[in-house]
C-alpha cells in the first residue's frame, strides 16, 4: 500500500469514528457536524483509493470536486453503489456548512449507511482488506507483532482499556524485552561467552548477569528474567529516534508480561482488578499510540541498513603444515591453539595483518572456550573451491 494512501485511509478512520460519537446524539446540531465529518472522511477514502490506483500520477486530484473524485473511480473500473445519495450528501454538506441550514438526523443516518456500503466496496476492490484492518501499526512487519497491534486496537475500540495493556505489552516484549531476557543462562552448562551471548535470546543484557549464579539469586518470577541494560535501551531508542521517556512511560503504564522461548504461554503480572484507577482508557490510547509509533520508527532505522552482498557459500582452507591459530594478525601474537596440517578450515577472509604478512581469518567457533575469530598465515594455507551453502 502507498505511503499517501495509507494515511489517507487511517485519517477517515479517524473521521469515521467521530461519526459513530456525533451520531449517538439525537439531534440536528450533532446531526449537521457528523455530516461534514462523513463526507471529508469518504472524500478521503475516494482520494486513498484514486492514489493507490495511481491516478494522481496524471492527474491533479486536488483540483477535482467531490462528483469529479466519485466519476474517477468509476472511470477506473471500481464499483460503487448509492451514488445518486453520495452526491446528495455532498449537497447536503454544503448547505449546511456554507448557509447555517440544520440537516435531518434520519438524512443523516441514510448517508452513513451509503457511506458504509461504498466504503466497503471500495475497500474490498482497491485495497483487498476493509477499513477496520487498516490501523496505524498495519505496516509492522512482524506478524505476531502487528497481531498484537490489532488486538489492542479493537480492545480500544470496545473500552476495554486492561485488554489494550496487555497487548501493547506483549509487543513491547516481542519487540525489545526479549532481547534482555536471561532465561537461557540459567543452564549451568552455558555462560556468559560465546554465540548465545551476542547474538541470541538476552544478547543485550548486561553480561554480568548471564550466568546460573545471578540467576539463581536474583530471579524470583518469571519477569525477573528481563534486565535491562539501561545504557544499551538508551542508545537503542535515540538511534531510533524515539523519546525516551515514551518508552518507560509505556513500560511503567503497562502489565509486566514474560513469554517463555519455545512456549506460547503467556505470563501476565497484573489482573485486571488491581489496575490502578488512574489506567483507564486515556492511558491505554497513549500507550497504543506510543507504542505504534516507536516500533515504526525501530523497523524504519533497520532498513536503513546496508550491507555488502556476501557470496552464498563458506570458503575453505587446508592446513598444510601444523601452524599457530594466533588471537591477532600478527606473528608475535599470542596463540589460542594449533590449526592441524592436512585439515580443512572455514575462513571468511585475506587481509594483510598488523606487521604487513597475509593471513587468513578464521570463522569464529563461538563455543565456550572460544568466542573470538582466529587467524592462521596464507603461506600455511592451502585455499580451496567454495563448496558449502549457508
Amino acid at each position: 500500500m502507498k505511503t499517501e494512501a495509507f494515511q489517507s485511509l487511517i485519517v477517515a478512520r479517524s473521521l469515521f469514528e467521530q461519526v459513530e460519537i456525533l451520531m449517538l446524539a439525537d439531534n440536528k446540531y450533532s446531526s449537521s457536524a457528523s455530516l461534514i465529518v462523513l463526507q471529508d472522511a469518504f472524500e478521503l477514502i475516494i482520494r486513498a483509493a484514486l492514489i493507490q490506483l495511481g491516478v494522481d500520477e496524471d492527474k491533479n486530484l486536488e483540483k477535482l470536486t467531490f462528483d469529479e473524485l466519485v466519476a474517477e473511480l468509476v472511470k477506473a473500473k471500481i464499483k460503487i453503489t448509492k451514488t445518486a445519495t453520495l452526491k446528495a450528501m455532498n449537497k447536503g454538506r454544503v448547505t449546511v456548512k456554507h448557509y447555517g441550514q440544520l440537516a435531518e438526523h434520519d438524512t443523516v443516518k441514510n448517508y452513513v449507511n451509503a457511506t458504509r456500503a461504498a466504503t466497503d466496496l471500495i475497500m474490498e476492490n482497491v485495497f483487498q482488506k476493509p477499513l477496520a484492518e487498516v490501523f496505524p501499526g498495519g505496516q509492522i512487519n512482524d506478524l505476531r507483532v502487528r497481531a498484537l497491534l490489532i488486538e489492542a486496537t479493537k480492545s480500544l475500540a470496545d473500552g476495554r482499556s486492561f485488554d489494550v495493556l496487555v497487548a501493547v505489552r506483549k509487543a513491547i516484549f516481542l519487540s525489545i524485552e526479549r532481547d534482555y531476557d536471561i532465561s537461557s543462562f540459567a543452564d549451568p552448562k552455558k555462560t556468559g561467552f560465546g554465540l548465545l551471548a551476542f547474538m541470541g535470546r538476552g544478547a543485550s543484557a548486561p553480561h554480568f548477569t548471564k550466568n546460573p549464579a545471578y540467576i539463581e539469586e536474583n530471579v524470583r518470577e518469571p519477569f525477573d528474567y528481563i534486565v535491562f541494560s539501561h545504557e544499551k535501551i538508551k542508545i537503542d531508542l535515540l538511534e531510533w529516534g524515539v523519546n525516551t521517556e515514551d518508552f518507560w512511560n509505556v513500560w511503567r503504564l503497562t502489565p509486566p508480561v514474560y513469554l517463555p522461548e519455545k512456549s506460547n504461554e503467556w505470563f501476565i503480572s497484573t489482573i485486571e482488578n488491581d489496575l490502578p484507577e488512574n489506567l483507564e482508557i486515556e492511558a491505554a490510547r497513549y500507550c497504543l499510540d506510543r507504542t505504534i509509533n516507536l516500533l515504526q520508527k525501530k523497523q524504519a532505522h533497520i532498513r536503513q541498513s546496508r550491507w555488502r552482498r556476501q557470496k552464498q557459500s563458506l570458503k575453505e582452507l587446508a592446513i598444510v603444515k601444523h601452524t599457530p591459530r594466533l588471537r591477532k594478525a600478527r606473528a608475535d601474537s599470542e596463540s589460542a591453539g594449533t590449526a592441524t596440517g592436512g585439515q580443512v578450515y572455514a575462513y571468511e577472509v585475506i587481509l594483510q595483518g598488523l606487521d604487513s604478512i597475509h593471513y587468513c581469518r578464521l570463522v569464529a567457533l563461538y563455543d565456550e572456550k572460544e568466542w573470538f575469530h582466529t587467524y592462521v598465515k596464507l603461506d600455511d594455507c592451502e585455499l580451496r573451491v567454495s563448496v558449502q551453502e549457508h
